[in-house]
């Protein structure tokens, strides 16, 4: 019996040759993106490491009790002008980057033995009666070269009572020349109180977007063999990044780390890594990821992340300084996002997905706009508390979305994976069917490093005389005990196929020719012994030829079948000999 086998390709296969040159670019390009991410990722970690390793002088350990307010009638000095100003202060009349404030101590106690104030971007002396007592000016090195905004606790003496205290600050951006502070005089535990007080609600957003995170890149890695999901993936980075960013605009990190440049440096670079990931979490959308022009804002910022960590590094621009050009970066692509969703949005349905990750931007953007617009038109000197808010916003909202479509598609999945295995499946024997085979051989087919594979063309002996003499029943059992047997020798070697009837197919892992005799010696002595079929034995015929990349898998096929009817010829013979001898 000559085995027919179908050589013709699939409808699936001709369309994936038409369009392989264009699906191999996109997928060049776009692994391209994604390991130039995760570079930079690495740079941004180094960067880190570097900024916290750098020496810093670190703050008292706070504890935590009530704090008096020590803001009223300090006298301000600044380019021979005087006069007298209740904190907090912002003239932007002063173009003096150095200012005195000066203001006669109270009696000093265990109630207020600390003086306390947050400082932007300033260099500080504090001296009582012209004596200097305390002094924040970090040495410029190569990941300190910024002040940064820090808490600034000064211990106080019970002798410095009534002295006059003044308090010397050089900023050195311009943004920063006539602001100070409020002023407080407590203890640790009135200080801790007061800075968990002002932060909580930002510490419980940067907490939120920190699990956020976590959890997303935890399912996407959970998920990654069973469902490749980007898209959660690059949102978790996105929400750990701006937590970071978040509790350094906060400076309560300060409190556990201590190291105010680190806090500093933090801040900067997780805003500058973050809309790097807000990107690349974009890009996984079918509706950016075909745009041209927003690839090229992509490798833009790319390119805008590395040229200001350089600047930093070479003294040319600190990161205060180029935190423009970081705003900048961020405010074309929110102008290209939603140039481009306001055009399609006029032209045609563009479906709901998208409508909704437009919506939830859009309410981001108007409330971290609004935060820009009073930094940069009203010279706020803290920035964070609507854009963390609005951050959190978005996430919550993409999150929600990106697990919505995460369900959506693990369901489809699931359906089309029991679909396939329904397909693939041989009903009555459960091995590999047909269909299973012929994929099987269209890989084979395409793979050029194989180096020898050995191919085994099985076929079962007596299967008519069975069915003739003991009805088809008998013999779809004779093919179920067959098939677990051959499925218990051969499961570790390779995978097995029913192509119909009596017939299997055996495409193995590994060359086999040295085991492949002892196995079916053994199999049909199991045969022999364990399935009772009256006179009828169903033993196991085979060929065995040997498979590389570059041969003809059709006249493998076919060298595999003379050889397995060689072999049937053989055991026929020998079945007829046995009869005659034992009768």
């Amino acid at each position: 019996m000559q085995r027919k086998i179908n050589f013709e390709m699939s409808d699936f296969m001709e369309k994936t040759s038409n369009k392989v040159l264009n699906k191999y670019f996109t997928l060049t390009y776009k692994k391209v993106h994604y390991n130039l991410f995760h570079t930079l990722l690495f740079l941004f970690f180094i960067l880190i490491f570097f900024s916290y390793s750098s020496k810093n002088e670190v703050n008292p350990i706070l504890d935590t009790k009530s704090l008096k307010n020590f803001s009223n009638s300090w006298l301000l000095e600044y380019s021979n002008h005087k006069k007298t100003i209740t904190l907090p202060f912002n003239d932007k009349e002063i173009v003096s980057n150095r200012i005195l404030l000066q203001k006669k101590l109270p009696q000093i106690n265990f109630d207020n033995n600390y003086l306390f104030f947050r400082s932007m971007q300033s260099y500080i002396n504090i001296y009582v009666d012209d004596v200097l007592v305390y002094t924040y000016k970090p040495e410029n090195s190569l990941f300190r070269k910024i002040p940064g905004s820090t808490w600034v606790l000064v211990p106080l003496k019970e002798e410095f009572s009534n002295k006059k205290l003044t308090i010397e600050k050089e900023s050195k951006y311009k943004n920063f020349y006539g602001t100070m502070d409020e002023i407080y005089l407590g203890t640790k535990a009135s200080i801790i109180s007061y800075l968990i007080k002002n932060s909580f609600g930002g510490f419980i957003t940067s907490f939120l977007m920190l699990i956020i995170g976590l959890l997303c890149i935890m399912i996407s890695i959970f998920i990654k063999k069973m469902l490749s999901n980007r898209k959660i993936y690059f949102l978790g980075i996105f929400s750990i990044l701006c937590s970071f960013w978040s509790l350094g605009e906060l400076r309560i990190l300060q409190l556990f780390i201590g190291n105010v440049n680190f806090v500093s440096h933090f801040a900067f670079l997780s805003l500058n890594m973050g809309h790097l990931a807000f990107l690349m979490f974009i890009y996984t959308f079918d509706f950016y990821s075909r745009d041209k022009i927003f690839k090229s804002i992509i490798l833009a910022s790319f390119t805008s992340f590395i040229l200001i960590n350089i600047l930093h590094i070479f003294n040319i621009m600190d990161y205060f300084q180029s935190l423009v050009l970081t705003h900048l970066a961020i405010l074309s692509s929110v102008v290209y996002i939603c140039i481009k969703y306001g055009l399609f949005f006029f032209r045609k349905n563009i479906g709901k997905h998208i409508n909704q990750l437009h919506f939830h931007m859009l309410i981001f953007f108007v409330i971290a706009l609004s935060d820009l617009f009073k930094f940069y038109i009203f010279k706020t000197i803290k920035l964070g508390g609507g854009i963390r808010l609005g951050l959190c916003y978005f996430i919550f909202s993409m999150a929600i979305l990106s697990f919505k479509q995460l369900s959506q598609a693990f369901s489809e999945k699931l359906e089309l994976s029991l679909l396939k295995k329904i397909a693939f499946t041989d009903s009555l024997t459960k091995l590999n069917n047909r269909s299973a085979f012929e994929e099987k051989r269209k890989e084979l087919e395409l793979n050029e490093q194989i180096q020898e594979i050995s191919i085994i063309s099985a076929d079962m002996n007596n299967l008519k005389l069975i069915n003739d003499n003991l009805g088809h029943q008998e013999g779809d059992k004779a093919l179920e005990e067959v098939s677990k047997l051959l499925y218990s020798y051969f499961k570790d070697y390779g995978c097995l196929y029913r192509l119909g009837g009596d017939e299997f197919i055996i495409i193995c892992n590994n060359n086999l020719s040295l085991q492949v005799g002892n196995i079916f010696k053994e199999l049909n002595n199991e045969i022999k012994y364990n399935i009772k079929l009256g006179r009828f034995k169903p033993y196991i015929a085979y060929g065995h030829v040997l498979f590389k990349s570059g041969d003809s898998f059709d006249e493998i096929l076919l060298e595999a079948d003379n050889q397995m009817y060689l072999c049937k010829e053989r055991m026929k013979n020998r079945e007829r000999l046995d009869y005659i001898f034992t009768n």
